[in-house]
């Protein structure tokens, strides 16, 4: 028997385990909306990279959303949108 199949054939496999490793340990992304300007936005932006540099099973993105009062309007109509994707049934309404 030749090495060169056997070679190849492990080769492929090394291949095929590395893609799958590395599939699975893709970090979960954590969007984090916030109101903070300036300096203060630039301490969120400084607090999420050294989380994120600490651990790789989460990414937080800090998103900057505007005012307190449009960050406060973009969170509850996120939850409105999610509740009201959670209530709608998966099945079609029976015809009447």
């Amino acid at each position: 028997m030749s090495c060169k199949p056997l070679f190849r054939s492990i080769s492929a496999a090394a291949v095929l385990a590395f893609g799958a490793s590395t599939a699975a340990h893709t970090a979960t992304e954590i969007q984090f909306w916030h109101a903070m300007e300036a300096a203060l936005g630039e301490r969120v932006n400084d607090i999420a990279n050294d989380f994120n540099a600490s651990q790789s099973d989460y990414k937080t993105v800090p998103v900057f959303k505007g005012t307190y009062d449009q960050t406060l309007a973009a969170g509850i109509a996120a939850a409105a949108a999610m509740r009201r994707r959670s209530c709608r049934s998966t099945k079609p309404a029976p015809r009447r």
